[in-house]
């Protein structure tokens, strides 16, 4: 089957430097969330993320875990926060400080409370919104918006006056690539191979090439 990148096709032919080969322990389905690991590593180095911040992730879905390790990995205490009881549990159990479900519990309270009143580094959006995130930015903090957004012109309500006042910094992200001479997706597949990344948890489910259901 051929696609446009014809990546579906039965044998593929591209540049061997945009290939990239796996260590023999790194199995061909935990590989599948390099694509994932890579894009919210992209946005971990667009944001300047340093040692001992405090960070928000907004969304606890597959990006928005791997925004959790990645920054745990680099030093951070990190919050997630999610509108479900069920997406909460994953995080838990992959390290992050704090959880909150935003639906039933006030989400700036419990940051407040977490971060004796300072709110968070960065916040790391993946919800397809910046209006939780920019609440929970501390001034000069920033918000990495990464969560995908419909085409054309959005209508979105934000307290503008509070991001102007506190200079929080609106960070567009979006896919990965390079950052310098370092392919992204390469890193990603050299934390994976030395067990900084656990890509295991993030699988759900698996279907034969066979199953077209």
């Amino acid at each position: 089957m051929a696609t446009v990148s014809r990546a579906f096709a039965a044998y593929l032919i591209g540049p061997a430097k945009k290939s990239y080969k796996l260590s023999d322990h790194v199995s061909f389905e935990a590989a599948t969330l390099l694509d994932t690991f890579s894009v919210c590593l992209h946005a971990i180095q667009l944001s300047g993320l340093k040692i001992n911040d405090t960070v928000a992730v907004i969304g606890a879905g597959p990006v928005g875990l791997g925004q959790l390790q990645l920054a745990k990995a680099c030093g951070a205490d990190v919050i997630v926060t999610d509108i479900l009881d069920s997406y909460l549990n994953l995080p838990r159990e992959l390290g992050a400080d704090l959880v909150i479900n935003s639906e039933k519990e006030d989400a700036h309270q419990k940051v407040m409370e977490f971060t004796r009143k300072r709110e968070v580094d960065i916040a790391f959006e993946w919800a397809g919104g910046t209006s939780i995130a920019t609440t929970l930015a501390r001034i000069g903090g920033k918000v990495v918006m990464v969560g995908g957004f419909d085409p054309g012109p959005i209508a979105m309500e934000l307290e503008w006056q509070r991001i102007q006042m506190a200079e929080i910094k609106l960070i567009p992200s979006a896919s990965y690539s390079y950052w310098g001479i370092y392919p992204e997706m390469q890193m990603c597949l050299d934390l994976l191979a030395k067990g900084k990344l656990n890509a295991k948890k993030l699988i759900t489910h698996r279907f034969s090439l066979d199953n077209n259901s």
